[in-house]
């Protein structure tokens, strides 16, 4: 039973690494894309 629960609880600490792992990603890609939009956004207004 202690094997199992080990097992059980590394899993689970595995899986919610992963999933930190995925929205820290998705953060990243959210925070990327905004500073693109920003910059194109200051593109177009500072052309003549």
């Amino acid at each position: 039973l202690q094997e199992m629960r080990t097992f059980f609880h590394a899993a689970v600490v595995a899986h919610l690494e992963g999933a930190q792992m995925l929205v820290e990603d998705a953060l990243l890609q959210i925070v990327l894309n905004i500073s693109s939009v920003s910059s194109l956004y200051d593109y177009f207004t500072k052309c003549p």
